[in-house]
């Protein structure tokens, strides 16, 4: 076990330096700035997909830069901030799953009679009720501005350390623009542009059952290669962006969509846009 370990967490680094593109060195601070970086994403409720793919749009320092530090770490902190959840959206994510009063007997069990406590529930999912439950209090007392800041600092601190990680990457290097662009293509070759999400996968699911399978012709199509951009294929078909295959006049497409899937009346979300607020509601079972 203790080998099997060594080697996934080799693994998993080897990965993650890639996706943060640290190409040509590995220091022993990389696994503390990763574990900075996913709690980071936890703590602001960042998208992590798209959050981890907007760090190549993240420049490394460079000698004569026009622009200062303080205000490179803004733009990228700004960059990242697009990707965090709202108030609102962390209210309900933090929500606990189980009732307050099943919660309280719950803890109350576990004092009292922890034989008949570990038969009905364990102590790990205890704990994540009442996390959620603190960090829910904490929101409710939370305006959307002070959420705001309080997202802003988490990462500014960290872009801050990335930054000077970055700018070890580059020291020694002849060719500074090659190792940048080098370091793009490597990030976003580790760093998917387009997942299967469930919104995606719901809107083919109700096309199709309305007998249109251009939607799930069309995600298959995207999902083939899933860190590239594909322009034309921003959008779902519905959404008017179809293909040329599409002889429908307008009228005619207006009247099929009318009478086919729920999708075709929300509002068309791009296939790498955080998922919109209705998709919170969808569970896959």
């Amino acid at each position: 076990m203790d080998e099997y370990l060594d080697l996934y967490n080799g693994f998993y680094l080897e990965n993650m330096r890639k996706k943060l593109g640290f190409l040509q060195k590995e220091e022993p601070e990389d696994e503390l700035l990763i574990t900075e970086l996913l709690q980071t994403m936890h703590n602001t409720g960042a998208d992590f997909t798209n959050a981890f793919r907007s760090l190549s749009q993240i420049s490394c320092p460079v000698e004569g830069e026009a622009e200062g530090e303080e205000e490179l770490v803004k733009k990228a902190a700004e960059l990242l901030l697009e990707q965090c959840a709202s108030l609102e959206e962390l209210k309900a994510a933090n929500k606990p799953t189980m009732d307050t009063r099943e919660l309280a007997m719950l803890l109350s069990m576990a004092q009292s009679n922890p034989a008949l406590f570990q038969m009905i529930s364990d102590r790990t999912t205890i704990a994540r009720q009442l996390e959620k439950l603190s960090r829910l209090k904490d929101l409710m007392e939370t305006s959307r501005e002070e959420l705001r800041v309080k997202q802003a600092e988490d990462w500014t601190r960290w872009i801050a350390g990335y930054r000077k990680r970055l700018a070890r990457e580059l020291e020694g290097q002849s060719d500074v623009q090659a190792a940048q662009e080098e370091r793009g293509r490597v990030m976003d070759g580790a760093n998917p542009r387009v997942v299967l999400r469930n919104y995606i996968a719901q809107n083919a699911i109700e096309a199709a059952e309305s007998g249109d399978f251009s939607e799930v012709q069309r995600v298959l199509k995207v999902l083939e290669k899933p860190f590239s951009a594909q322009p034309g294929l921003e959008l779902p078909a519905w959404a008017g962006g179809g293909g040329a295959d599409r002889a429908e006049s307008d009228e005619e497409e207006e009247h099929r969509q009318e009478a086919a899937s729920p999708s075709a009346a929300r509002d068309p979300v791009p296939y790498d846009s955080k998922p919109p607020a209705w998709a919170n509601e969808l569970c896959v079972t």
